[in-house]
């Protein structure tokens, strides 16, 4: 692949992308993730996936605006409506769809596509240092059209998002931390995310998706209708043989020495 390397690590798949110097994403680069990576991440030998960047000190640092701009001057948008994005959104949201948990692991710049790739992922991992992370794209005439603007809005709330996004505001780690844009920040966010990726892998693979469908689906539904996916969700949960042995490996357990044991199963977390 062009763009992409894969290296599994045990029951985790370690996913790289390497476009330098910058690390720009490309079109090109979607296109060999969804024909190419894709069918790896749903390997059922792989239960978690880390997203990280391959060159050092770098992520996802934004959509190459070359080829945005390349785009534009060649009116390849003109008398489009939102359908033609339908494509494009499905390749943003592809992880976020995996039945499997996905840790990103921000090394460096995250902004515009880089920060929308990472939102697509269910738990970010950004390490401490001078770069920056978030949506700049109002400052060149445009908006995140890359899911960006839809989740952001949703994991923040439309108060704080506008404020964001008209702004093209970004912010350092510490600040995307503050501010709930990423879960942690850490001095070896590869390390990190590959330590909770391991951990998330130990889990029942049935728990794990169908906490993402209930989840992300019941965030898109109403109350009631949320209810019912999570209700489904438990059911499918209660069904399944990982559930079973957990449980009777835990009311095996004396009493006293119960919370130590939940303690230690979350202890990567």
């Amino acid at each position: 692949m062009a763009y992409w390397e894969m290296e599994q690590k045990g029951a985790v798949l370690v996913v790289s992308y390497n476009n330098p110097p910058m690390n720009y994403l490309v079109g090109a680069a979607f296109q060999e993730f969804q024909e190419e990576l894709m069918p790896a991440c749903e390997d059922p030998s792989v239960r978690a996936i880390v997203l990280q960047g391959k060159p050092k000190g770098l992520f996802m640092t934004h959509f190459s605006v070359e080829e945005l701009l390349a785009m534009s001057e060649a009116g390849a948008m003109k008398g489009a409506d939102a359908s033609i994005m339908t494509q494009g959104h499905q390749r943003w949201s592809a992880l976020e769809k995996l039945s499997k948990p996905v840790v990103a692991a921000l090394t460096g710049s995250a902004m515009g596509g880089g920060y929308e790739q990472s939102l697509g992922c269910d738990i970010r991992i950004a390490e401490r240092g001078d770069y920056r992370i978030g949506l700049p794209e109002a400052n060149l005439g445009i908006l995140p059209g890359g899911t960006g603007l839809t989740r952001l809005t949703r994991l923040i709330g439309a108060s704080n998002a506008i404020n964001i996004i008209l702004r093209g505001l970004v912010f350092k780690p510490d600040e995307a931390l503050r501010l709930g844009r990423v879960h942690e920040v850490v001095d070896d966010a590869r390390a990190r995310a590959l330590e909770i990726a391991q951990s998330l892998a130990a889990k029942s693979p049935t728990a794990m998706a169908v906490i993402k469908k209930a989840i992300y689906e019941g965030a898109e539904s109403s109350f009631d209708e949320a209810l019912l996916l999570e209700g489904q969700g438990f059911i499918d949960c209660m069904s399944s043989e990982e559930a079973l042995a957990a449980m009777k490996e835990y009311v095996a357990i004396p009493f006293e020495e119960r919370q130590a044991w939940l303690d230690e199963k979350a202890a990567n977390i």
